[in-house]
């Protein structure tokens, strides 16, 4: 399960970059090497705007991750002891 969920997850934060890339930077097609080629002054400051969103997303896929963790039962101090 860990091999198979890191793969997803790998795969779709990578989706997620590629359409924030096509999204932020005009004239891009989501692949970061041709969007590097586009040489603008904003350029920079778009391809900012496109990690930061893939972060965030990143960030909220780890937070969501957490909820099943606040579900699984606590041991007691009796069975541990």
């Amino acid at each position: 399960m860990i091999r198979l969920g890191g793969s997803l997850g790998t795969a779709a934060l990578a989706i997620i970059l590629q359409l924030a890339i096509r999204a932020s930077v005009p004239g891009a097609t989501g692949n970061l090497r041709q969007a590097a080629t586009l040489h603008t002054p904003e350029l920079s400051a778009q391809l900012t705007a496109a990690f930061t969103q893939t972060f965030w997303w990143a960030a909220g896929l780890a937070a969501l991750s957490l909820l099943p963790v606040l579900c699984l039962p606590r041991r007691s101090k009796a069975s541990t002891g």
